[in-house]
C-alpha cells in the first residue's frame, strides 16, 4: 500500500501513473496536459534507431519538477517512464525500479537514456 504524503517537490502516485499511463494518450489524441501541471521539454537525444527525451512535470503553482517524463522509443516500441523526484516516498522509486528492470535495461537502451539524463537533467 503506498501512501503519500505532502510534500513540495515530490512526485505522488497520481502523478507517477498520469506519466506513466495517462500522458501519452493525452498527446496523441491531442488532449491538453491534466489540468495543474504544465510540461517543459529539457532535450531529447537520438542515435540511428532510438529516441530518448526528457520533460519537466511542474504543478501549475509551482517552479520545481515534481518528476522526469522520460520518453524512449525505437522501430518496435515506444514507452512514457516516470523519474521520481528525489524526495518521493520508497514506494514511488520501487515503481520505478520495478518499471526499468524488464523493460528498459537493455545495453542500449540503458546507454542513451544514461546519456539524456547525464546531458539535461536538472530538477530546478
Amino acid at each position: 500500500m503506498l501512501i503519500c504524503f505532502s510534500a513540495k517537490a515530490q512526485t505522488t502516485l497520481e502523478e507517477y501513473t498520469y506519466v506513466t499511463e495517462g500522458y501519452g494518450e493525452d498527446l496523441t489524441s491531442g488532449r491538453d496536459v491534466k489540468t495543474g501541471y504544465k510540461v517543459k521539454f529539457v532535450g531529447q537525444v537520438n542515435d540511428d534507431i532510438r529516441k530518448c527525451s526528457l520533460s519537466k512535470l511542474i504543478r501549475s503553482n509551482g517552479t520545481e519538477a515534481c518528476g522526469i517524463i522520460c520518453y524512449w522509443s525505437d522501430e518496435n516500441s515506444k514507452k512514457y517512464y516516470c523519474l521520481p523526484h528525489p524526495k518521493s516516498i520508497q514506494g514511488i522509486h520501487e515503481m520505478y525500479f520495478s518499471d526499468l528492470r524488464g523493460k528498459v535495461w537493455v545495453y542500449e537502451r540503458a546507454f542513451l537514456i544514461s546519456y539524456c539524463l547525464s546531458r539535461y537533467l536538472d530538477w530546478k
